[in-house]
Parts: structure tokens; C-alpha cells; sequence
């Protein structure tokens, strides 16, 4: 990502990193002898790492009862679909890279929601100046993977990496 994406909110922040790393790692692929098996693998890793970024982001705007979650929501099961469709094309296109272009889609979204979107959650949650009883929830709510909401992966998505 080309922009920084630090929030404040110290575990999407660093979910954030992780995701523009691996973005960046996905385009540097492309040109590698062995972009086709780079690709599937990175992206695999993006996806599950998007997978689970999404469902902790959603728990958190659950807890505190962000106004604007299912707009959020919705355009995290649209990134969700594009990313799964990605990851089945590039399983059953063996031999082939996803190219340049499609890698630009898939980084636009991602940076367009997460400067438009996220930027909006933690202007939002910042401003709401919590008192220590919500803090305390909302740190319980970071540590206890158990707390966050599941959700469902599509049909024949690859769960290896991604957590349910």
C-alpha cells in the first residue's frame, strides 16, 4: 500500500502491514520463473489473512456498535468473493501468473477500502473517547480470538491460512 494506513487502532494497524506486505510480495511475484506457484501461495496467504482481518474488524465494530458495520461488512464479502475467485483461477489455471493487472485490481480495492472505509471506523471509534469499562471489553475482545464472529468461507475456498 502506497499510503499509510496506521489508524491507532493497534491490532488493525498491524493487520493492516501484514496485508500490504503480502500485496506488495504478490506483484513482486509476477515476474519470478516461478511467479505461477509464488502467486498461489501468496495469495493463499492473503487471503487468509484478509479472511481473518475482516472478522476481527467486524467484532470490533460489533462491540461498539459502529453505525455504519454492514456497509463496511458488505464490501468485506465483495474483497472476500474477489479474492476467492483469485485464488480458484490461479489453482486451476496451472502454469499460468495472474498478471500485473489483475494484482492492480485486487491492491486498489483493498487500498481504496481501507483508506475510505477503515478510515472511517477509526475516525469514528476515536472520536467516541471510551471510558476504561469499554476499553477493558474491547481489550478482552482483541486477545480472545473466541469473542470474534465466524464467518462462513465460500465454496471451495482454500482454508489453509484462514481462520474459521
Amino acid at each position: 500500500m502506497s499510503v499509510d494506513f496506521s489508524f491507532g487502532i493497534w491490532q488493525i494497524d498491524d493487520e493492516h502491514n501484514l496485508i500490504d506486505q503480502l500485496l506488495k510480495k504478490l506483484d513482486t511475484d509476477q515476474d519470478g520463473p516461478h511467479a505461477p506457484e509464488l502467486t498461489g501461495e501468496v495469495l493463499a496467504d492473503l487471503y487468509g489473512h484478509t479472511f481473518s482481518h475482516f472478522n476481527y474488524e467486524e467484532a470490533l465494530m460489533q462491540v461498539t456498535g459502529f453505525p455504519d458495520a454492514q456497509e463496511h461488512r458488505q464490501e468485506h464479502q465483495e474483497i472476500i468473493k474477489c479474492l476467492n475467485d483469485l485464488l480458484e483461477q490461479s489453482t486451476t489455471q496451472s502454469g499460468q501468473s495472474l498478471g500485473h493487472d489483475i494484482i492492480e485490481i485486487i491492491n486498489d480495492g483493498i487500498i481504496r477500502h481501507t483508506d475510505n472505509l477503515d478510515r472511517e471506523f477509526s475516525t469514528w471509534f476515536s472520536n467516541k473517547r471510551w471510558d476504561t469499562e469499554d476499553v477493558e471489553r474491547f481489550k478482552k475482545l482483541i486477545t480472545a480470538k473466541d469473542a470474534r464472529p465466524k464467518r462462513s468461507q465460500p465454496d471451495g475456498a482454500d482454508k489453509s491460512g484462514a481462520q474459521s
